[in-house]
């Protein structure tokens, strides 16, 4: 999608800009951006997240959901708390902490596509990643979501 306006949420979605860099994807053939107000340049992580080397733009995070709300996210990477097998999302309620979903749903309802991104469950899973895809060696605890944020199909 060469020139999409693209996305990423904390946690593991936070990570994607420098796999791709590591990978030799040509993302900067996209418009990046994250809520902050942060557009383009090399998107930090961790406790950086909301920052990056040389940005096109910095611009006030009310803008920013200004653009977001207007439609201006092609594709978003949102991570995600717990998920069922319907697509409901759980990332304001977890591990009995009401933490509330930030700027989730504004983000989610208005992108033109939605990725979630997470782990298959919570508490002890152990996945492999082998040359033949990825191996559930262990599964979690927590299999199921508790409540919905965002409604799937």
């Amino acid at each position: 999608m060469a020139g999409a306006s693209t996305n990423f949420g904390f946690g593991i979605p936070g990570g994607i800009p420098g796999v791709a860099l590591r990978e030799g994807v040509p993302y900067q053939s996209l418009w990046l951006s994250v809520e902050q107000g942060v557009h383009n340049g090399m998107m930090l992580d961790d406790a950086l997240f909301g920052c990056a080397r040389n940005a096109d733009a910095i611009i006030p995070s009310l803008d920013q959901f200004e653009f977001y709300s207007g439609g201006g996210i092609d594709i978003t990477f949102l991570g995600m708390g717990e998920m069922d097998q319907y697509g409901n999302v759980n990332v304001s309620h977890l591990n009995g902490n009401l933490i509330g979903p930030g700027g989730f749903l504004e983000i989610a309802q208005n992108a033109r596509k939605v990725v979630f991104c997470g782990t298959f469950d919570a508490k002890g899973s152990k996945i492999d990643v082998t040359p033949d895809g990825l191996h559930i060696a262990q599964s979690g605890q927590i299999p199921k979501r508790k409540q919905a944020t965002f409604h799937g199909l």
